[in-house]
């Protein structure tokens, strides 16, 4: 399903762009389409020795800012991306908590640039887990 969210928001990207580069001949008054920003950003990486995929969406859109993972080889959240929900600042970290199902089940403090994201992860059960990814796909676009 995400390769199928990437692909529409590829799509929808380059028809955007397309569009901005028009001109508006003939409508005075009447601005260029603007390129939008934000876009989506995929991230490999671990959680402690497990395999992971992050995806991070700005799509100025729907919900707006998105952010979630899935585990590679367990079956978390039967299979499904994991959402992770921001609740502060912390220093030049970023908390994020982690629901499944509506429960907070985790904590991650994280920093998570354009490329990276790296920090600790912390499950309900209190063990803590190093974080490491790093940016494999993306179409963002620079606010």
């Amino acid at each position: 399903m995400r390769k199928y969210i990437f692909l529409f928001v590829a799509f929808f990207t380059m028809l955007t762009a397309g569009a901005a580069s028009g001109h508006n001949e003939g409508n005075p008054g009447v601005s260029d389409i603007q390129h939008p920003q934000g876009g989506v950003i995929e991230y490999e990486g671990t959680i402690g020795q497990y395999p992971v995929e992050f995806t991070f969406m700005n799509l100025h859109m729907g919900n707006g800012l998105e952010f979630y993972y899935q585990y590679k080889t367990i079956k978390v959240n039967n299979g499904e991306p994991i959402e992770l929900v921001y609740q502060k600042s912390k220093g030049e970290y970023d908390v994020y908590h982690e629901y499944i199902n509506g429960k907070h089940t985790g904590t991650f403090t994280i920093i998570r640039t354009n490329t990276t994201i790296k920090g600790t992860f912390r499950n309900s059960k209190g063990k803590t887990y190093k974080v490491n990814a790093h940016m494999v796909r993306s179409n963002y676009a620079e606010e």
